[in-house]
């Protein structure tokens, strides 16, 4: 019997959703054209030059960066700027000063580069973290262009944020190799290494391990006591750091107090709006400015009835997330890398004078663009089943999107070009921000712009009448203006306010000075000496001012103050020399110009009232020898033969010669005391004639 074979059916696979088939010689074009877009939108920040906002403190009169010793890396790494630890940042500065010295455009240029890599690291991480080319070049190029990434890149002092970052990106790249590459340890140890580098860069990098932690969740990586104590030194360096800041924050005064300005129920209110203002921020960058100020309040005492959405906004993105159904494990992803990293900048702990900040999104943004990139990377390919027409629009909107980031960035740089332009863009944007205001009076006081400066700190006084800098800064810009008793009421309301301030007294007394109130000058620098008896220039000050009531036995009390507790202050030598002279102490003030010659052999006035007091006591060599210093002196500093605008220089000549005659006639050196007397009537010296007159002819 012929036996029958069963035909076996063979299981057929189920059909798969076509999925294009992308080569890899497509990722480096893509990331080729990535970077080119971004440079050619930043590049007009090449051309700014640094601003009067943390770039004296952290670049210009950083003194930290222009060592790079090995004295000067130790005292780097030994000592805090500002309120800042961090010596990586400042010795890459101290590089970058080496190369360039204080170079603004250098600066600028040097934080393109970094941003450029940044943007390409942004992409690899991407493509590790979902296998994606399309969604890391999407991802890469919001990155990369958004608007609020201008504050990090155009403005010197900010270059923290991107170097913090580059090591940032680093450690969790290496970790994705950890993971990836069969744990093998050396990619552990690079993680943690360049986690340590971006630490020391910027403190905010504590965040990494939690990152690192939705990092293994991402994976679908099993909780286990592998997973967690490979993580514990991430843990202590986070723990350290983090202290470490919060103590120098406090030290500095940085650690701002709301409590005086809003309820608890306010500060909860304050904070949650953060991370909207953030989020909104990203999506449409619109009225972007580099000072937020904190949210006013009515005249009730509460918020703006918009603030008190915010939690309910969170609630609603959070049930928004939980109810996904499509790539939900991307969004969940992206909000809390988002989150994460933005926690410390929401105001739970009140950190700086601004609301918010764009250079705090540098990193964080990198969440909410992969979110981005995921959705139009699935609508690219039809993964929603949308009509032609509709995948059309919605590329179409995309490519919009990332035209007006790009259009929005390139004039967004220009905003940074000096600081008259970034702190008019503020008020522009916001015309109660008394800070903007402060910083214009600043820079333009800078430029002698003393009117417009006055002009700024009225803005202001207007708006802060108690903001004692924009007083104070108004009663010295109108002491240059020389409207004195302006001055003088500005700076009678700055002590109203700040009674125990020792310059306002210094001050005060000066503009006293120059109203002729010399017993009101008197008694502010006694004031002054009250508050600070090491103050050498409050005695210093009173002597002057007793000096012009005639004073001269105080006067020389207060300069021996001065004296001891300045040895090497020559002028006080000097004017305690011209007060002896007054009481006919000779030889007193002859001593006292000696010792101010040896402290500074480099002022005429020194040598000619030495001369002076030596023949008051019939030594006209010696008054000669120190006329012939001033001459050679003069000449030296090119003061003589000038034209008539050097009139304060002829004088001096001129007078040399003339009083150097009489001594020579004293001596009876008749040939050498007209040569004299004519060389200081050749200079323009109206007593010489007489003289030449009756002994010259």
């Amino acid at each position: 019997m012929k036996q029958q074979h069963k035909h076996i059916k063979t299981p057929q696979a189920k059909p798969q959703p076509k999925v294009a088939i992308v080569k890899r010689n497509y990722v480096l074009p893509a990331l080729a054209a990535i970077l080119v877009i971004t440079a050619i939108v930043f590049s007009p920040c090449l051309s700014n030059g640094f601003v009067n906002w943390d770039d004296p403190v952290y670049i210009l009169n950083n003194n930290l960066i222009k060592d790079l010793s090995w004295k000067g890396i130790k005292l780097i790494f030994s000592n805090f700027n500002s309120d800042n630890y961090a010596p990586l940042t400042d010795l890459i500065s101290a590089v970058q000063y080496k190369i360039s010295g204080l170079n603004p455009g250098a600066f600028h240029f040097g934080s393109l580069v970094v941003h450029l890599l940044n943007v390409g690291l942004v992409f690899l991480f991407i493509q590790l973290l979902c296998g994606r080319w399309e969604v890391a070049t999407i991802t890469a190029l919001f990155f990369g262009i958004h608007p609020m990434q201008v504050e990090s890149v155009a403005w010197a002092s900010a270059r923290s944020n991107l170097f913090y970052a580059t090591f940032f990106l680093g450690s969790l790249i290496s970790y994705f190799y950890y993971l990836k590459r069969n744990h093998e340890f050396k990619y552990l140890f690079i993680s943690l290494l360049l986690f340590g580098f971006s630490i020391i860069t910027k403190a905010i990098a504590i965040v990494l391990p939690l990152v690192l932690i939705l990092i293994d969740n991402y994976e679908g990586r099993k909780v286990n006591k592998k997973a967690i104590f490979e993580k514990i030194p991430f843990f202590i360096i986070s723990f350290v750091i983090g202290i470490l800041t919060l103590l120098i924050k406090h030290q500095y005064g940085n650690l701002k107090d709301l409590s005086p300005f809003y309820t608890i129920f306010q500060r909860i209110i304050v904070s949650s709006s953060t991370i909207i203002l953030y989020i909104f921020k990203l999506l449409i960058p619109v009225e972007l400015t580099a000072f937020y100020t904190y949210p006013s309040k009515l005249s009730n005492g509460s918020l703006y009835f918009g603030y008190y959405l915010s939690p309910l906004i969170i609630l609603i993105i959070t049930y928004g997330i939980i109810r996904l159904r499509r790539f939900k494990k991307e969004v969940v992803f992206g909000f809390l890398f988002f989150s994460l990293n933005i926690i410390f900048f929401l105001q739970i702990i009140p950190i700086g004078g601004t609301f918010i900040a764009e250079r705090y999104v540098y990193v964080p943004c990198i969440g909410l663009f992969f979110i981005a990139g995921r959705f139009f990377s699935d609508i690219i390919y039809n993964k929603f089943n949308l009509s032609i027409n509709a995948k059309n629009s919605i590329i179409s909107v995309m490519l919009i999107i990332v035209f007006v980031f790009a259009f929005a960035t390139w004039n967004r740089n220009k905003v940074w070009k000096d600081t008259i332009t970034l702190w008019t863009d503020v008020v522009n944007k916001n015309s109660l921000n008394e800070t903007a205001y402060y910083n214009l009076g600043d820079e333009k006081y800078k430029n002698k712009d003393f009117k417009g400066a006055i002009t700024d700190y009225d803005e202001v006084i207007k708006i802060n009448n108690q903001n004692v800098g924009a007083i104070f800064n108004r009663a010295g810009t109108k002491f240059v203006l020389n409207d004195y008793r302006a001055a003088l009421l500005d700076y009678d309301k700055f002590i109203q306010i700040k009674p125990l301030d020792v310059k306002a007294y210094l001050n005060r007394g000066i503009t006293k000075e120059k109203l002729n109130d010399y017993t009101g000058a008197i008694a502010d620098y006694s004031e002054a000496i009250r508050l600070n008896p090491k103050d050498s220039d409050a005695f210093y000050n009173r002597a002057t001012a007793r000096i012009f009531i005639k004073d001269y036995f105080e006067a020389i009390q207060d300069y021996n103050q001065v004296i001891k507790l300045n040895p090497k202050h020559d002028d006080a030598y000097y004017n305690r020399g011209n007060a002896k002279i007054q009481i006919n102490d000779f030889k007193g003030a002859i001593n006292d110009y000696d010792v101010a010659i040896s402290l500074n052999p480099q002022k005429t006035r020194f040598f000619e009232n030495r001369a002076l007091a030596k023949f008051r006591v019939n030594n006209f060599e010696g008054a000669i020898s120190d006329y012939n210093e001033v001459i050679a002196l003069s000449l030296k500093m090119g003061e003589a033969y000038f034209s008539k605008i050097h009139d304060f220089h002829y004088t001096k000549m001129d007078d040399a010669y003339y009083n150097k005659g009489l001594c020579e006639l004293w001596l009876q050196r008749m040939k050498e005391a007209c040569e004299d007397l004519r060389k200081a009537k050749e200079l323009g010296n109206g007593l010489a004639n007489e003289v030449l007159e009756e002994f010259c002819l």
